[in-house]
């Protein structure tokens, strides 16, 4: 894959800032819509001499980013700890539950976590962490929503 000067910048930036390989595949195809398989990703990075951070450094550069590198969009962990107050956000886990075609964790707009699951014939279930927690409607709309987009992606 040929890159353009910016996206030489772009993708270390992304390497510095902690962004593992899996984050940095997941960018290039949100960003340039290029799909990259995990030896192509590691080539890519090989090619432009760039070295992803062990982990502790990468604990280290995400406990040092700023909320405007967040909103700047150079430094985007995707996991659920990572939500923005005020929207519901999805991940899908790597490991599927028994009884799931696909499970994973939701963050709501109020900051409640919860885990989903999608059963062989179509159900959602929610387990939120808090007993009795009831996500608002809006929440429950930009949940599916969230939700449908994850699925179509996978």
């Amino acid at each position: 894959m040929q890159l353009s000067e910016s996206q030489k910048q772009t993708l270390t930036a992304w390497v510095q800032s902690g962004m593992t390989l899996h984050e940095i595949q997941e960018a290039i195809a949100r960003e340039w819509q290029s799909t990259l398989t995990y030896l192509e990703a590691r080539f890519l990075l090989d090619d432009n001499n760039l070295e992803l951070q062990p982990k502790k450094e990468r604990e280290a550069a995400a406990a040092q980013a700023t909320p405007s590198e967040a909103a700047d969009g150079h430094f985007d962990p995707v996991d659920a700890t990572s939500a923005i107050p005020g929207r519901v956000h999805v991940t899908l886990s790597p490991v599927q539950r028994p009884d799931a075609v696909m499970s994973g964790t939701v963050t709501f707009s109020d900051g409640e976590r919860a885990q989903w699951k999608l059963d062989q014939l179509g159900r959602l279930g929610l387990i939120p962490e808090r007993t009795g927690y009831r996500p608002s409607q809006e929440d429950i709309a930009d949940f599916q929503s969230e939700l449908q987009s994850l699925a179509q992606q996978s």
